[in-house]
């Protein structure tokens, strides 16, 4: 039983604890809220400690405790207690919904967790609640730069510029995004004015030197590298960088050198063995570019560029089967990856399939639309497979794609000229001439044209342009004997004999060209040596089978004459016109 001075005693134990403080204690307080607040490089720890204390002391007051919770938040979130610091930021806006440097550090943290989407809507919170806080609006829009909501992004970054002008990370990163934005001259603006604020940021400098690559500015880009690499000499990036400007400016020594450097301070690289592959590749050294690739493949395997390239070099060397396996590989890595579907197809029609061929053409096209490489190639193959109407479409879509491709129009030459439609051909024949009248099969292309057209004194003068620059090129040869022949000029036989003596083991024009020579001077039995060779050469040749049939109709043969026509009409139903176009109607069997 509590007697009256017992009751007395407790009522002024309870009356000392619910009074003020003395001064002592409000000492305390300070120098604990200045620890947890970590003034003066404070380690974690005794932050931590000063945090729980204040946290004890201010359990009755909201404010102070919202701030106390706070604080102890962040310190957990860099220690990596994230469950711990996501409660701690929880309970500090139930305590202070308004306090807005609660609701961003849950944003950070929750970005820091991957939860972009709740990061998101927390930075926006943090914005409603401080819309003067110029880091809410950069961070909301560097989340919604990596989701590539770009638009939205630079919206963001433009509100936190507009708060603070000089924030030289709301500038890289609004560089950045105006860049993904194909605006690299404003991407410059925002890194001149980042570096002006941050001269010795090594990203800013970095992002300008590839900013002014990407507008073509080279040789100040080549500098920006190099004062870079002046700053910091073992930036394997930048060494990277202007080597990758020295390759595409033909300094192979100076790019080696930048890579090997690149390589020696990186260390095992991947894209440092890429980019060196390619520049070995180009100088013609494709032992060192595979070896490179093998090592970009071996640090990453799931590098598709490196697998692609790899099958590239293999296909150029003469094994196409090993070039599909890499692009394969190359596939399965990246299905959306339309480079290897082209170069398998190509492997394909150096295998002679060409029906497979068509289909890594087709998926290459439907992966890449707007490249008009894969309908040039599948055209060509359907030209092959007898397509020319499909062939015709396909480099028709290339020239709309790209209206100054050369190889698009020659190749749409070639099939409107079988296709009868000498005119277009003779059109786009003209257009390639321009883009490159050097070029030998745009010659041959147009000589065959002119020849259609029944004009052989105007495919003289351009085979001769030719031969000018290459005198023992065996098709002008062949296709200037038949003009000359045409024109009943005393040159034909001695240029068809050049073209013989000239021709590679498989080509058969220039035997076709002097059996078509000797019938035009009906000179049937000379003409059947140079058929029976021509057919050696190419055993399933339309044209060399109907020169036979129109040496057998010379000697009255009818019989012979019909099944030789038969057969040559059989490998190609237009060999009529191919043959009358090659030497006019004076050879066309009626």
């Amino acid at each position: 039983m509590t007697t009256p001075s017992g009751r007395r005693a407790l009522a002024v134990a309870l009356l000392l604890a619910l009074a003020p403080p003395p001064a002592a204690a409000q000492s305390d307080r300070t120098e604990a809220r200045l620890l947890c607040e970590g003034t003066g490089g404070v380690p974690a720890a005794r932050r931590l400690v000063a945090c729980e204390w204040l946290l004890h002391a201010d359990r009755e007051n909201p404010l102070d405790l919202a701030w106390a919770l706070n604080r102890r938040g962040g310190i957990r979130m860099q220690a990596g207690d994230h469950a711990g610091a996501l409660a701690d930021f929880d309970a500090a806006l139930r305590q202070d919904p308004r306090q807005a440097a609660a609701s961003f550090n849950r944003a950070m943290l929750l970005a820091r967790m991957g939860r972009e989407t709740e990061a998101e809507a927390a930075f926006g919170a943090a914005i409603a609640l401080d819309p003067q806080d110029a880091g809410a609006w950069r961070e909301r829009g560097d989340l919604r730069r990596v989701a590539d909501r770009l638009a939205d992004a630079e919206a963001d970054f433009d509100e936190a510029i507009r708060l603070a002008p000089g924030d030289v990370e709301a500038l890289l990163l609004r560089a950045i995004t105006r860049g993904l934005r194909g605006s690299p001259a404003g991407a410059l603006a925002d890194l001149d004015d980042a570096a002006r604020q941050g001269p010795d940021r090594r990203d800013v400098a970095y992002y300008r030197a590839l900013t002014l690559r990407r507008l073509g500015r080279d040789i100040e880009a080549a500098a920006a590298f190099t004062a870079l690499i002046d700053r910091f000499p073992q930036d394997f990036e930048a060494l990277r960088g202007r080597g990758e400007l020295h390759r595409l400016a033909g300094r192979h020594v100076l790019a080696e050198a930048d890579y090997g450097e690149a390589l020696r301070h990186s260390g095992p690289d991947p894209w440092t063995f890429v980019n060196r592959g390619i520049l070995r590749r180009a100088r013609g050294d494709a032992a060192g570019a595979v070896a490179d690739f093998d090592a970009a493949i071996r640090l990453d395997p799931a590098l598709s560029q490196a697998w692609n390239l790899r099958g590239t070099v293999r296909l150029e060397t003469g094994d196409p089967r090993g070039a599909i396996a890499d692009f394969d590989e190359a596939l399965r890595l990246d299905p959306s990856y339309a480079s290897p579907a082209f170069n398998r197809g190509n492997a394909w029609r150096a295998l002679g399939e060409p029906r497979q061929a068509v289909a890594d053409y087709t998926l290459a096209i439907r992966l890449s639309p707007d490249d008009a490489g894969p309908r040039v190639n599948r055209g060509a193959t359907r030209a092959g497979l007898g397509d020319l109407v499909g062939a015709e479409a396909d480099f028709s879509d290339a020239i709309r794609l790209s209206p100054r491709l050369a190889p698009a129009y020659l190749n749409r030459a070639g099939v409107r000229r079988v296709l009868r439609n000498l005119d277009g051909a003779a059109a786009d024949a003209d257009v390639a001439l321009r883009a490159r009248g050097w070029h030998a099969e745009t010659r041959i292309e147009h000589a065959r044209i002119l020849l259609a057209r029944n004009d052989p004194a105007a495919a003289i003068i351009s085979l001769d342009v030719l031969l000018g620059r290459q005198p023992q090129h065996a098709m002008a040869l062949a296709l200037g004997c038949i003009a000359r022949g045409r024109l009943g000029q005393a040159e034909a036989r001695p240029t068809c004999d050049r073209a013989v003596q000239t021709a590679p083991e498989g080509f058969d024009m220039a035997h076709l060209a002097r059996a078509g020579l000797a019938l035009l001077n009906d000179d049937a039995a000379a003409a059947l040596p140079d058929i029976a060779e021509a057919l050696r050469r190419q055993p399933n040749g339309a044209e060399p089978m109907y020169l036979r049939a129109v040496a057998a109709a010379r000697e009255n043969r009818l019989g012979a004459s019909d099944r030789d026509r038969a057969a040559a009409r059989a490998r190609d139903p237009r060999v009529d016109d191919l043959v009358s176009d090659l030497f006019g109607a004076a050879l066309r069997l009626d």
